[in-house]
């Protein structure tokens, strides 16, 4: 069967124009032509695969996301994907969005700052439970938070969000199906990344599950 017409296969290949920021044998980060904020970037593996199938695998396309962040915008960033219409999904072929700065509304309220992680860990319920994955109820933890806010964090590990980043495995797997479970027609997957001035001790890794409404634009 003939592969539809796909943009991003198109720019990887080198048939469509796009302002290219980085490449290897597995990715390849270019700019999101939206232009809706100083840092859009878009980090889209080679071979053509759905979002869902991204994440369960997400490989090194996390750590380059990562790395990109951490080079363009210093004073912090986000990593976030959709899922979805609820989530405003434009492109079937699986990609991660890097942009400047770090989401305001999805930082706790805590005085002193603290992590989102530990703030969810003191104070929220258990949504859903699998061997590797912990996804915990944020809703009364963020600003503005839709139906469903879940935090997803790893039940092996307690380091840096960077650190989580370098190999997000099977967490990445499990809060996809659990949003595909909740919210049927799409969701949000968001990683903060702020500066570790702003946050002693620096963020711990996690992945906000953003869904059950539409979410209108991330920016």
């Amino acid at each position: 069967m003939t592969q539809p017409y796909c943009v991003f296969c198109e720019i990887v290949a080198g048939r469509e124009p796009a302002t290219i920021f980085y490449e290897d044998e597995d990715v390849v980060v270019f700019e999101n032509v939206l232009g809706w904020s100083r840092v859009m970037l878009l980090v889209v593996p080679r071979d053509h695969r759905s979002q869902t199938d991204l994440w369960r695998d997400l490989g090194t396309a996390g750590r380059i996301a990562v790395e990109q962040g951490q080079e363009h915008a210093p004073e912090g960033f986000r990593i976030l994907s959709n899922f979805g219409p609820w989530g405003m999904q434009s492109q079937p072929h699986g990609h991660l969005h890097v942009l400047d700065y770090p989401d305001p509304l999805l930082e706790p309220r805590t005085e002193p700052p603290s992590s989102i992680v530990d703030a969810a860990r003191a104070r929220a319920s258990t949504l859903h439970r699998t061997e590797a994955t912990e996804i915990l109820d944020s809703y009364t933890l963020i600003q503005r938070a839709p139906p469903l806010s879940g935090l997803g964090v790893p039940q092996d590990r307690d380091g840096p969000q960077a650190d989580l980043w370098q190999d997000v495995g099977q967490l990445g797997a499990d809060v996809v199906d659990y949003g595909w479970e909740k919210s049927g027609q799409g969701f949000r997957i968001v990683s903060n990344f702020p500066r570790d001035d702003r946050l002693p001790g620096g963020e711990k890794g996690h992945l906000h599950l953003l869904g059950g409404t539409f979410l209108g634009h991330y920016v």
